[in-house]
């Protein structure tokens, strides 16, 4: 575990509580590892409450998961340390690394007890020191569940590391999930027989810069850069047009999404679609037969459409 010490406390008034202590300390923040089948850094938080017959905190680490959309609001502290001091763990990790620090900003909120009511909420800044984790690297492996022979059969498909949005492929299909030491994250779905076979691929990497509210020059700007990309390879471009997810309450975080056809350099075609997250950039492509056939094409359409919040 590492910790960052930190100094200074919000003082204000409560009630007949004397005016000149504080509602909380905070005594340290730094990060800890509490799985060791994903050793990335989880927020930790020590606090003392100045006064706890009357109040009570919480914490609330934002910006967790690979998405960054992940927020862990932690009411009863993880431990009591010695001294009255309280550890507030967050549950899951931080994937969005900068290196070798990454800002960090996370919230206390002081609650009177006899009402429930929120009195104080304080942000607080801070770095953390990730340099240990620069080399880091996971991978998960996902057996198929049922056998190739319906082409067309989607069933949701929940990957360890794409918490908390889930999808529809085929069963059929072995996957593997990897996060690489760039922060780049890969979901690859194979042949099980033959894992040369490739029927599509999905990565996401961090946005360039927090997009909670998107506007259009800039969607305008970014399908643009999609089809340079392409374009640059030697590819011709077929736009198919914008398009969103299916489920209403996950269109919250996936934005907005679009989806072209990109011919390779052998004739054949690549179905890809890409969205915008907040936080995230996500690709999705899938190789399809030179001889394009028409439910090939909507069944990756399909899936495409087919992601949603974990309820």
């Amino acid at each position: 575990m590492s910790l960052l010490v930190a100094s200074g406390a919000h003082a204000a008034n409560f009630g007949k509580v004397d005016s000149t202590l504080t509602f909380y300390s905070l005594v340290a923040f730094g990060t800890a590892e509490h799985d060791s089948t994903i050793p990335f850094p989880v927020p930790i938080a020590f606090i003392s409450v100045a006064d706890s017959v009357h109040t009570s905190v919480r914490v609330r680490f934002p910006h967790l998961g690979l998405f960054g959309s992940i927020e862990d609001t932690i009411s009863t502290p993880t431990l009591n340390t010695a001294a009255h001091v309280l550890a507030f763990e967050a549950i899951d990790p931080l994937l969005q690394l900068k290196f070798p620090k990454t800002p960090y900003a996370f919230f206390v909120d002081v609650i009177d007890r006899a009402s429930g009511r929120v009195i104080q909420r304080d942000p607080h800044f801070y770095p953390i020191n990730v340099g240990a984790y620069s080399k880091t690297r996971l991978a998960f492996l996902y057996p198929p569940t049922a056998g190739l022979g319906a082409l067309r059969l989607r069933r949701r498909f929940e990957p360890r590391l794409l918490d908390p949005i889930t999808l529809e492929t085929n069963p059929g299909w072995q996957s593997q999930e990897i996060l690489d030491t760039n922060g780049i994250y890969s979901l690859i779905f194979q042949n099980p027989r033959a894992t040369e076979k490739i029927y599509l691929t999905l990565t996401v990497r961090p946005a360039p810069h927090n997009l909670e509210h998107l506007d259009s020059a800039y969607w305008e700007s970014f399908k643009n850069g999609a089809r340079v990309t392409f374009g640059k390879l030697g590819i011709a471009i077929n736009s198919l047009g914008d398009f969103q997810v299916e489920n209403v309450q996950t269109r919250s975080m996936f934005l907005t999404g679009y989806e072209f056809l990109a011919k390779r350099k052998d004739g054949s075609l690549d179905y890809v679609a890409t969205f915008l997250t907040p936080e995230a950039v996500v690709l999705l492509i899938a190789p399809l037969q030179s001889d394009l056939e028409a439910s090939e094409l909507e069944y990756f359409r399909a899936i495409a459409r087919s992601f949603s919040l974990k309820h």
